[in-house]
């Protein structure tokens, strides 16, 4: 019987090599496989945000004209908005000045009743 057993040793080496080879290579066309699939959505990545950085550049070119205007129309409302400023100012201190005269003579004609 141990002769036999020891036939039967090298039979069943052979045997788990084979088995071993097998999901070796298994393994290999697994991760070959993995790999193929990594490599294609990468470039499916690759060109899906290359076509959305194109589209955002064709957006910006389209749209910088616009902000350019409205950037200018703004400056122009400023400015309006400065002068706007300097005349209400203006126009406060002599509102005051005014007020200031006829609380003066609203004075002198009480005065002058009593």
């Amino acid at each position: 019987m141990e002769d036999e057993t020891t036939r039967q040793l090298p039979a069943f080496e052979a045997r788990m090599m084979a088995v071993i080879m097998e999901m070796r290579t298994e393994m290999r066309e697994r991760l070959t496989a993995i790999e193929g699939e990594v490599a294609a959505t990468r470039q499916a990545f690759h060109t899906r945000l290359t076509a959305l950085e194109e589209k955002v550049d064709s957006r910006l070119r389209e749209t910088q004209p616009i902000w350019e205007g409205i950037k200018v129309q703004l400056d122009r409302v400023e400015s309006k908005l400065d002068v706007f400023a300097t005349d209400t100012s203006a126009l406060l201190l002599e509102t005051r000045t005014d007020l200031s005269q006829v609380t003066k003579r609203v004075s002198q004609l009480e005065a002058r009743e009593r």
